[in-house]
């Protein structure tokens, strides 16, 4: 009895372990390298935060970025089109592109609107992507509009 107990519990774990493993995360990042090794497609993802509101504005102050202003008497601060990105951990991550990722890029006329990882390919230098993992793959690329 305390054996098939301790199998079900076993059982329970391993299955917990495997749906936790398959969650998907996402992370805002900057690719410096899209390249192609051994029949793979990877990346090289600097992950940052971007911040928004409020966490922005306190972020900023911090690191002395924020804009300050004097608005009837009092000192207000400011991020220039309210966000601000940080990047405290500069590693690179080398990161494999699943077998079918989804490419969502923002359409230019380098992109004749198709989202394709050639396209992503050409085009990935000095914009923020989110990068979608599962089981340490990238499913999906989505590119982040800056004003």
């Amino acid at each position: 009895m305390a054996l098939n107990k301790l199998f079900f519990h076993f059982s329970l774990l391993i299955m917990f372990t495997n749906v936790y493993s398959q969650q998907t995360t996402e992370q805002y990042s900057f690719i410096l390298k899209v390249y192609k090794e051994n029949g793979k497609n990877y990346v090289n993802a600097d992950f940052v935060q971007y911040l928004i509101g409020d966490k922005a504005v306190e972020e900023a102050k911090k690191n002395g970025d924020a804009d300050a202003f004097i608005v009837d008497g009092k000192k207000i601060y400011a991020v220039p089109n309210d966000f601000y990105i940080v990047n405290k951990n500069k590693t690179i991550r080398k990161i494999e592109l699943s077998d079918n990722p989804k490419f969502n890029l923002l359409i230019s006329e380098n992109l004749n609107g198709l989202n394709t990882f050639e396209n992503f390919k050409k085009n990935f230098h000095d914009t923020l992507y989110v990068l979608c993992l599962k089981n340490d793959k990238i499913i999906e690329v989505k590119e982040v509009f800056i004003p």
